[in-house]
């Protein structure tokens, strides 16, 4: 699907509002948003990763984990996003996938504390 350059436009205007509001803990106003965008978004990762994150912070962590999986078969490189989908798991009481999730994570940023911290948080956990 070809998008005209004013249809790009606006998505990347909308997707800029969207981040506004997620920074701004307004994650009903950011998945609204986000929602509206319908067909011009569904080949972007960062438009499943944002609204993944909105879904998360309002506790429908299946949503959550649907979008963080299209966000990463669109673009598998963000480490972040495994780690965001791992807690999504982790919420939903998926334990191993959150793990699983957290090893890939750990794996691509071996130097984010974060990531290793929250993976032996959870295998001490298990």
């Amino acid at each position: 699907q070809v998008i005209s350059v004013s249809s790009q436009d606006q998505l990347m205007e909308s997707m800029r509002q969207a981040k506004a509001h997620l920074d701004n803990r307004q994650f009903f106003e950011a998945r609204k948003l986000l929602e509206s965008l319908g067909a011009e978004a569904q080949n972007n990762a960062v438009y499943w990763a944002r609204l993944g994150y909105a879904q998360y912070h309002l506790r429908v962590y299946s949503e959550a984990i649907r979008c963080y999986e299209r966000s990463l078969l669109l673009d598998p490189s963000q480490s972040n996003r495994y780690y965001n989908l791992a807690l999504a798991y982790e919420a939903s009481g998926n334990r191993n996938k959150a793990v699983g999730a957290l090893e890939k994570a750990t794996y691509m940023s071996p130097d984010n504390p974060k990531f290793a911290q929250t993976l032996q948080a959870l295998k001490v956990q298990a």
